[in-house]
């Protein structure tokens, strides 16, 4: 998945769409979310991460690595070796373990009710979900009835399998199966990639457009002059302009890394 569409690209490059541009901008629009991910150490896409190892905090509340969370399947606790000399795990159990598991509407940690995560080092396994989803792009995965997944859109959600809800935070699924979601228009997502990561996107994949050998190649040039009969223009290049960009998304960086 792009954390941004080629479309949005092109038009902020100020390029028309076509199949040559687009084959030329694709390596650049890779290359500069490759450096956003790698800057704020996260995936950012939707994606299941299983069995992360956690330390025990000794609180309520954990603070996973990925985020924004969409649904945490399970929460596993270290419970010793067995005769087999084998790590055996217990599985937390809501109602039973603790009352309920809440997200946080900023969505980087988690909480129990009722629970204290034992403290020690890697005693925990957790299963979640976590990340953004592009706009009007199709999202399918498992549900389980009575669990709660977090779902957001500005406009209408489609759960083309088992049911429908709109701009829902949330969502508790009445059946088992398989769940797939789409938002209704190419304006909306499933959990918005941030504007400022988007737009750091679009800055550097311009930085990068410019600095082709088809846009006059500035790539390591510190100064330019170039005259014209009596006229002449001073170019000077920012070699601090990508540092720049990143740094403007900063605090998106991943907790509990």
């Amino acid at each position: 998945m792009s954390l941004v569409t080629n479309a949005a690209y092109l038009y902020y490059l100020g390029v028309s769409q076509s199949e040559t541009i687009t084959n030329t901008i694709t390596p650049l629009i890779n290359s500069a979310e490759k450096r956003v991910k790698e800057f704020l150490n996260r995936d950012l896409e939707w994606t299941a991460y299983t069995d992360e190892l956690y330390d025990g905090n000794g609180k309520s509340k954990l603070t996973l690595r990925q985020f924004p969370i969409i649904y945490v399947s399970t929460i596993k606790e270290y419970n010793g070796i067995d005769s087999n000399d084998d790590e055996t795990w217990d599985t937390l159990v809501e109602h039973t373990d603790y009352d309920r598991l809440i997200i946080p509407i900023e969505a980087f940690c988690i909480y129990l009710d009722n629970y204290t995560f034992t403290s020690g080092d890697q005693n925990y396994k957790i299963t979640y979900y976590a990340g953004y989803t592009a706009g009007n792009t199709l999202t399918t995965g498992s549900c389980v009835a009575g669990k709660k997944y977090r779902i957001a859109a500005h406009s209408v959600v489609d759960f083309t399998t088992i049911g429908s809800s709109s701009n829902t935070v949330g969502t508790q699924f009445v059946a088992t199966g398989t769940a797939s979601m789409s938002v209704s228009d190419s304006l909306t997502e499933l959990i918005a990639v941030p504007e400022d990561i988007q737009l750091a996107c679009k800055k550097l994949v311009a930085l990068y457009w410019r600095s082709t050998p088809a846009n006059q190649n500035f790539i390591g040039v510190q100064s330019l002059s170039d005259s014209a009969g009596s006229a002449s223009n001073n170019i000077n290049i920012d070699l601090g302009a990508e540092q720049r960009i990143l740094d403007s998304i900063e605090h998106h960086k991943a907790y509990n890394v």
